[in-house]
């Protein structure tokens, strides 16, 4: 019988004592037994890194403790460390189902021209609990159109991709790494989808605050690495489409300012739509709101 391909799963934690546990176990009770575990602490401050410490000595897990350099740093350190023929991402605040990793590689054996496949998550709060399934209603095959202009997305939790086309990317180039290396991989490989929820991903209040203007200079430049193919001009239209229904339904002058902006755009293109209505809509209301107050 032919010995089953080793998996590295990389999970990098920064001071998240009060999930970090059940992360990692998620990962020990996977059902699929060729597992190599990379859990790296990047300078947590909670105590977390002395519980992960008790574990890897417990289970003989790969373990580092850092001064703190930032998750990009912590991810290209890991990356260092990969032995298998396949990687599955983690986060020290998310867990997986039991059969993910095994539902994957029977997937990625079957399918040796494939580069990547991923499967559905369901969000959780805090405790744990399911607040939402979520079914973009992907598939197998050549999606990176699909990928570019948003119809569906590849979540980094769901995913197994193969070891040697992960180790050609390097983090740090974009705030949003990991959309720029899907969007990659599904331009020269088939990406493959597995139609079950395999990942739990937790989604904290403050999920997007703050962050915002990053993640859409991000995407934009991202967009930008693919204006040569003929998918581009529809992906930015769908991207000003996103970005001005987030704007416009936040409540401040700025966030007013910056739809009132890609509203124009939008508008200049002729670019008319359910979604562009909706957008107008909340905007108007968000002004109306500001006057009245």
């Amino acid at each position: 019988m032919a010995e089953l391909p080793l998996v590295s799963v990389i999970l990098p934690s920064f001071n998240h004592r009060r999930f970090v546990g059940e992360s990692i176990d998620s990962v020990l009770r996977q059902t699929y037994p060729n597992i190599q575990l990379i859990v790296i602490d990047d300078g947590s401050t909670d105590g977390s890194a002395d519980d992960i410490a008790g574990l890897a000595e417990q289970h003989g897990f790969e373990f580092i403790a850092q001064a703190n350099a930032g998750v990009i740093a912590t991810l290209n350190r890991a990356k260092q460390l990969v032995r298998g023929k396949y990687v599955s991402l983690s986060a020290s605040d998310d867990f997986y189902h039991p059969q993910k990793i095994e539902r994957l590689v029977n997937f990625m054996e079957s399918h040796p021209d494939y580069a990547l496949v991923h499967a559905k998550i369901i969000q959780v709060d805090d405790q744990s609990k399911e607040t939402q399934r979520i079914d973009e209603h992907c598939h197998s095959g050549q999606v990176f159109g699909h990928l570019l202009r948003g119809d569906f997305h590849v979540n980094g939790l769901s995913a197994l991709v193969r070891a040697d086309v992960y180790s050609q990317f390097q983090y740090g180039q974009f705030y949003i790494d990991d959309w720029y290396m899907w969007l990659r991989i599904a331009e020269q490989y088939p990406v493959g989808y597995v139609d079950e929820y395999l990942a739990y991903y937790r989604r904290h209040d403050n999920h997007l605050s703050g962050k915002a203007d990053k993640m859409m200079a991000a995407e934009k430049s991202i967009l930008a690495c693919f204006s040569h193919t003929p998918e581009y001009p529809e992906a930015v239209l769908r991207w000003r489409e996103k970005w001005f229904n987030y704007y416009a339904s936040q409540p401040d002058a700025a966030s007013r300012t910056q739809a009132l902006g890609l509203g124009r755009e939008l508008l200049s293109q002729r670019r008319w739509s359910a979604t562009v209505f909706k957008g107008w809509v909340r905007w108007l209301w968000s002004a109306a709101r500001a006057v009245v107050h």
